[in-house]
């Protein structure tokens, strides 16, 4: 048996190689030309929350922020997200 301090080592391996795989996949063709329309475009919905110049230095770097920016995105198109002011 390997215990729990070996479970969480494994966890942990299993976490970096997803993040990784994700991250490898921004590098793919379609996936690029799909982050680049999205992220690319001020008029997205994620640009109602978050600055468009300050993701742009987060999406320039092609990582887990990148990912994490780019799915965020599609999701609050797909889900017809909406910012409310009061």
């Amino acid at each position: 048996m390997c215990g729990i301090g070996g479970i969480i080592t494994l966890g942990v391996e299993k976490y970096r190689e997803e993040i990784e795989r994700m991250v490898s996949a921004l590098r793919h063709p379609s996936v690029y030309e799909l982050q680049r329309s999205v992220l690319g475009d001020s008029r997205r919905k994620i640009f109602d929350v978050l600055s468009f110049e300050g993701a742009r230095s987060l999406v320039e770097h092609n990582n887990q922020n990148t990912w994490v920016l780019l799915v965020l995105a599609l999701w609050m198109e797909k889900h017809s997200f909406s910012w409310r002011t009061a």
